[in-house]
């Protein structure tokens, strides 16, 4: 499920690159301009390595083209459900064929935070997590 064709390269980054986990909280759904730029950005940097974005819901390409994404080095990949979108989320880290790994799994425990971040330095790939803000 995580294969694609024209794949980049398999390529291990140096050591100085070890992986690790970032969230970013979001003020709410319709947040996307927050976010995509920094994806677009992302999108363009790995030469040999995918951006692999776990989207919940489909993305216009007219609406990645105008942020500037490389549609060529990204990944998109659709979870049913946020327990498919971890398991998906933490196999696609430990690959490692991805310089980071971007997705909104839903809430997690410290555990499955811990899990990620391990995921992350066996891939020597980041991990960035989306949410929304909780309301009060």
């Amino acid at each position: 499920m995580l294969s694609a064709a024209n794949a980049p390269t398999h390529h291990r980054p140096s050591l100085t690159n070890s992986g690790g986990i970032t969230e970013i909280v979001l003020p709410n759904s319709r947040s996307s301009a927050i976010y995509l730029p920094s994806l677009a950005f992302l999108s363009r940097e790995g030469a040999d390595r995918w951006l692999t974005w776990l989207v919940p819901q489909g993305m216009a390409k007219s609406v990645l083209q105008q942020y500037g994404f490389d549609l060529i080095k990204t990944r998109f990949i659709y979870p049913r459900n946020p327990e498919q979108c971890f398991a998906l989320f933490r196999k696609a880290l430990i690959e490692g064929n991805s310089h980071t790994v971007v997705g909104n799994p839903g809430k997690l425990t410290d555990e499955q935070i811990e899990q990620l971040e391990q995921a992350a330095l066996v891939g020597q790939c980041y991990g960035l997590l989306l949410r929304e803000r909780l309301s009060h």
